[in-house]
């Protein structure tokens, strides 16, 4: 397996190694690349738990739904209050139709897939669950090249920009709100 970092070796650690590790042998074998484009840092609003566990799971179908010799883009795009994790398998599409349907519990795309791939279909109804109770936005949808999933996260506030909006508060109001 081929595994590409666009940034510095250590840059988000916290999105894609934990995501997947215990899933190199599957893609060597199935000789899939994966590029992998984070910020070196980025802190977000989640419980560290549910969101590895949604996290690992994405990663996961994107593994083993990805076709011989495919690659997997994992990637974050960033704005100023939010931040859109992407993960992309490509070489597959899905009916439009049914993509509003992957996240409904036991459904499988393809029934034969339950031989090859296992599962009982709840996976990304579980994640759909702790994305809900996360409140963090999710959609899925088909790309040029693929299948895409992505998140929009909520940053973190520093203690610096939480001070700055606190004076400005304390300013217009002359009370101090934080």
């Amino acid at each position: 397996f081929k595994k590409e970092r666009t940034l510095e070796e250590n840059s988000g650690k916290a999105f894609h190694d934990p995501a997947l590790i215990g899933y190199e042998e599957l893609m060597e074998q199935k000789e899939i690349f994966c590029q992998v484009t984070v910020p070196r840092t980025l802190q977000i609003q989640a419980d560290r738990g549910l969101f590895r566990e949604a996290l690992e799971n994405l990663v996961e179908n994107a593994v083993k739904y990805s076709p011989q010799g495919g690659e997997i883009r994992i990637s974050i795009k960033d704005s100023k209050e939010k931040s859109c994790l992407q993960i992309e398998n490509t070489g597959v599409h899905i009916p439009t139709d049914k993509i509003p349907c992957l996240f409904q519990a036991f459904y499988r795309q393809e029934e034969s897939r339950s031989k090859e791939t296992g599962g009982a279909g709840l996976g990304l109804y579980l994640v759909k669950k702790a994305l809900e109770l996360q409140h963090i936005s999710y959609e899925a949808q088909n790309t040029q090249e693929g299948f895409q999933i992505s998140l929009w996260l909520k940053k973190t506030q520093t203690s610096e920009k939480l001070q700055t909006e606190s004076r400005e508060t304390s300013d217009k109001n002359d009370k101090l709100s934080v």
